[in-house]
């Protein structure tokens, strides 16, 4: 211990030394140095275990009583990473939609509203700890933003258009609109795949969110 100024004693308290000064009496110096323990142990930040709660200091998160993952790195169980891949690819193609509709505003009022609605998506995503992993997250994410919207589109198409009705009236043995019931012509039926392919591709486009080009960015290929 440094020498101690003058005035000053030295006074013991859990193991330690402490200077205090020579007239103040022993409780009273005890219970400073008390307060001043406590004061310290407020400010240290209390030690937990990896796994402590959902997700402890490491960002481990528990998925049994003996085992705890890495989110971000490794698989939280099959019907866990279908959830969170289902719930990443439905806020991506919220966003998706939110970008493009804010694409005019951007470019001819140069705001910024993309970019905002690119990282509300990502907050949400990481409040909601929605970091799919492994094939099956990746592919339920896929299925969420792309294969649902557009099969949906494609349904609608098949609806609003007239070889769509047409077929529909064929296959379910009534009349049609404007005519009697008929077999779509082989040439009918390639226009109306067209038709349900090129509002699947427009659907597609309208949910791709900014850093995900294409269906293919979702599927990493070792080529090691």
């Amino acid at each position: 211990m440094a020498k101690l100024q003058e005035g000053y004693k030295v006074f013991e308290y859990n193991g330690k030394r402490y200077g205090v000064p020579e007239d103040m009496p022993e409780d009273e110096a005890e219970q400073v140095i008390k307060e001043q323990f406590l004061s310290e142990e407020k400010d240290e930040e209390p030690a937990l275990p990896p796994s402590f709660g959902a997700a402890g200091r490491e960002g481990k998160t528990r998925v049994s009583s003996e085992r705890t993952v890495d989110p971000e790195t490794e698989s939280e169980g099959f019907m866990q990473e279908i959830a969170e891949g289902t719930a990443a690819g439905i806020i991506k193609a919220g966003q998706g939609l939110g970008e493009l509709i804010a694409l005019p505003s951007d470019y001819f009022f140069d705001t910024d509203y993309a970019n905002k609605i690119q990282e509300e998506s990502e907050a949400l995503q990481e409040y909601l700890g929605l970091d799919p992993v492994g094939v099956p997250g990746q592919l339920a994410e896929v299925a969420a933003q792309f294969i649902l919207p557009g099969g949906l589109a494609a349904k609608a198409a098949v609806r609003l258009s007239r070889l769509g009705r047409l077929d529909r009236a064929a296959r379910q043995g009534r009349a049609s609109i404007g005519g009697p019931t008929r077999i779509l012509s082989k040439g009918e039926r390639r226009l109306l795949l067209a038709q349900q392919a090129g509002a699947a591709t427009v659907a597609d486009i309208m949910v791709t969110s900014d850093g995900t080009a294409s269906i293919g960015d979702f599927v990493e290929v070792d080529q090691h």
